[in-house]
């Protein structure tokens, strides 16, 4: 009895690939070319009786052009129509926002009521984090609540075609597990300082029991300064972010508690292929949230560890 060939199926590189309907267009680039033509055609009849073709073409062609760049139009990935909204939206948000709770308390009626653009009373900033809990836990109000895992990588590559069925039908188990949740990868990276690595050694240094170990210890250092000066040095760290929705009348209690089961079973489900995840706690989420609003105020502190450097030669 032969044996039966593996059938491998081909998966197209950009999985969010719209799916054309017409003449090779999308639902949305019909829309729009669609609505830009219907709107041209009823001016066209509305004023054809007294304005002449040619003229009529001619005042068409931008708001054509604009219907074209929207439709095919795209930037950094990101079609040109949602871009649009998204600077839309942008401009009417105020640009001054403080954390304030309760509200912005208005100022006392003897400071006057004429206020500017340059005066106006700043908007409260509304974070989607409302708590975080010494789990890890995260309240998203609304929204339902989160949990943060920090996982590792495998290479397929690296593995036969039985080793790499055994990952993917793992990681298949896991994804059915995600039944009314939802749950977001995302891969970051981070400036790595080697500053209080270079003094570790140099204090370390002078204590070695051999003076040709102090040397290798301090030419070790050497080539750490040189690195630092010359390569962009960031770490990796991937996340997955699992999030379960809070639904009517449901209280906190069992949010949290589903989402902190749905953590643990996702931490043994990944075993199977290969990841090893690690839920976070409360500290860790803080830590994480503030390193990723302001990178670059925390770089110092990311030293010691060299796990999963990426590096990048410096140009200038």
């Amino acid at each position: 009895m032969t044996e039966q060939r593996r059938r491998r199926v081909r998966l197209p590189a950009d999985i969010e690939y719209e799916d054309r309907i017409l003449a090779r267009l999308t639902a949305r680039q019909v829309a729009i070319l669609a609505v830009a033509g219907v709107v041209l055609w009823l001016v066209f009849m509305a004023t054809r009786p007294v304005v002449p073709l040619p003229v009529f073409l001619g005042a068409a062609a931008p708001v054509v052009g604009l219907a074209v760049a929207l439709a095919f139009g795209r930037r950094d990935g990101v079609t040109l129509d949602r871009l649009a909204w998204a600077a839309f939206r942008q401009a009417r948000q105020p640009r001054r926002l403080v954390t304030a709770p309760d509200g912005v308390t208005p100022p006392p009626t003897w400071a006057g009521s004429d206020q500017d653009k340059e005066t106006a009373l700043p908007s409260p900033l509304r974070l989607p984090a409302q708590a975080i809990a010494a789990n890890g836990t995260i309240d998203l109000g609304g929204d339902g609540m989160a949990s943060v895992l920090a996982c590792s990588t495998v290479s397929l590559a690296l593995a036969t075609d039985a080793e790499q069925e055994a990952l993917v039908t793992g990681f298949g188990v896991w994804l059915n597990t995600l039944a009314g949740g939802a749950a977001q990868v995302l891969v970051r990276t981070e400036q790595v300082s080697l500053t209080p690595l270079i003094g570790r050694v140099e204090a370390a240094a002078g204590g070695l029991p051999h003076l040709a170990l102090e040397q290798a210890a301090r030419e070790h250092t050497g080539f750490l300064r040189q690195m630092a000066a010359s390569t962009d040095l960031r770490t990796r760290q991937v996340l997955l972010i699992l999030r379960e929705p809070r639904h009517a009348g449901e209280d906190e209690a069992s949010v949290a508690d589903r989402v902190t089961r749905l953590g643990q079973a996702t931490v043994t489900d990944l075993r199977a292929a290969g990841v090893t995840a690690t839920v976070l706690d409360g500290a860790a989420v803080r830590q994480l949230l503030a390193d990723v609003c302001d990178p670059y105020t925390s770089t110092t502190s990311k030293a010691s560890t060299t796990d999963a450097v990426v590096t990048k030669r410096r140009t200038g």
